[in-house]
């Protein structure tokens, strides 16, 4: 009797432990009040990575394990349609025409229209809901991000969304895929 009594116990008090968290949806931030302020300022993203570049290092890079996902990624350039910065809207439109071109040995160079702005090293990983991500270490820090990806069924085009609780996360990116690095000639805009 004791035993069962005790166990009772055990189980209202787990119950109430449980009860007193915060809801919490799987890959969701929760913040309490518990949690100062200061420490849930995230920095300012840069409105384009290119226009105040900060000085940095990258990771060595690795190569990357191969897949369906990682053979999309490698197959040319990737180029930036459209940028939504969650801050500022218009300045934000500076960023179309930027490109990426990741390798499958984990480097990558980036740039906007025919010039390369910078390099650096990137790899797949996997979120907390198992949705892909692709972590960008660059050579200039401001451009450091980490990127949910989704690739429309016909695999040439691609959004980028940030990742919660990093410097990018509410900004969403759609790119196309080209086989050659973009030039202002090929859109008409030269």
């Amino acid at each position: 009797m004791n035993r069962t009594i005790t166990f009772s116990c055990i189980l209202a008090l787990a119950g109430f432990l449980c009860a007193c968290q915060p809801d919490k949806s799987p890959g969701e931030t929760v913040i309490t009040r518990e949690t100062p302020l200061a420490s849930r300022a995230l920095k300012a993203p840069p409105v384009n990575p290119y226009l105040t570049p900060v000085e940095g290092t990258f990771k060595d890079p690795a190569p990357q394990v191969s897949s369906p996902t990682v053979t999309i990624l490698t197959k040319g350039y990737w180029v930036i349609e459209h940028y939504i910065h969650a801050q500022q809207f218009e300045p934000g439109k500076s960023n179309s025409y930027r490109w990426y071109k990741l390798n499958l040995d984990g480097s990558f160079t980036a740039g906007q229209w025919g010039e390369v702005k910078s390099k650096g090293s990137w790899q797949m990983a996997f979120g907390e809901n198992n949705e892909p991500v692709v972590i960008i270490d660059s050579e200039n820090d401001a451009e450091d991000a980490q990127w949910v990806i989704q690739i429309a069924g016909n695999e040439d085009d691609m959004a980028w969304t940030g990742v919660r609780a990093t410097t990018y996360q509410g900004h969403f990116v759609k790119l196309f895929y080209l086989m050659t690095m973009p030039t202002k000639k090929q859109f008409g805009l030269e």
